[in-house]
């Protein structure tokens, strides 16, 4: 079994210290059934090909404007790069507000003997786009063969959210259930998620609240840049001898 995580990734809007925070966490010990990687759109500094991608250690660059309602862009390029370069099996897409822990994720695929095709796996929603149900983009499980199918209908997908469906935007994550509805007649089914809502106004003593288990393998921050809350969870989960 081969999964490669593409956590969404930011400079911006202190998105950089949620990254930092996961690396310093759930992606600072990484099995070898996984390989991580960060993606990035146009970044300060970092001189990427015309129209094309820069790899840099496990930092993905893609040539596009980077900015929220572009995300489908960068995400799609990096599924691309991963048909093209990568041996997989599924392709883990996270964005840099969740918590993933690669070992419960692993017992997860193992335990519940996930196929080889047609996994589209998350957390189910169609609040913020009604009539179209989707695995939030907080982090999803697709495998190989829908990953193929995405990019293969690459130039069919809508990639700027600022359109709308029904009045609502049409986000990366509504994007890709949509299409996978459409075309394969697939809906995303449940994994295993904890929501972890945390605001400015909360104090450390709640941070150290949350609660974890050796099953739940995904902790979703709910949009909320306060890095502590992955060192909590990954003492937490050390805890119960499942990190290091």
């Amino acid at each position: 079994m081969k999964i490669i995580l593409g956590v969404l990734a930011s400079d911006d809007d202190g998105y950089d210290k949620m990254v930092q925070a996961a690396k310093d966490t759930c992606y600072k010990d990484i099995p070898s059934e996984f390989e991580v990687f960060y993606l990035y759109g146009q970044r300060r500094g970092v001189d990427i090909p015309k129209g094309s991608y820069k790899l840099n250690g496990n930092d993905f660059y893609y040539d596009f404007t980077e900015a929220r309602r572009f995300i489908l862009v960068k995400t799609i390029a990096f599924f691309k790069y991963c048909c093209d370069n990568k041996d997989f099996d599924y392709i883990f897409r996270p964005n840099c507000g969740s918590y993933i822990s690669l070992p419960l994720l692993k017992k997860f695929v193992e335990k519940n003997n996930l196929p080889l095709n047609d996994v589209y796996l998350g957390v189910p929603n169609n609040n913020t786009t009604p009539g179209i149900e989707f695995a939030s983009g907080s982090g999803y499980l697709i495998s190989k063969n829908l990953v193929e199918a995405l990019v293969e209908s690459s130039e069919n997908l809508i990639y700027d959210s600022h359109i709308h469906y029904n009045n609502f935007p049409m986000m990366d994550d509504a994007v890709v259930g949509s299409f996978l509805y459409n075309s394969l007649g697939l809906k995303a089914t449940k994994g295993l998620h904890k929501s972890v809502k945390f605001t400015d106004s909360q104090d450390s003593e709640d941070i150290r609240n949350i609660l974890v288990d050796d099953e739940c393998y995904h902790y979703y921050f709910c949009h909320s840049l306060e890095p502590k809350c992955f060192y909590v969870i990954h003492n937490k989960l050390k805890n119960l001898g499942i990190v290091q």
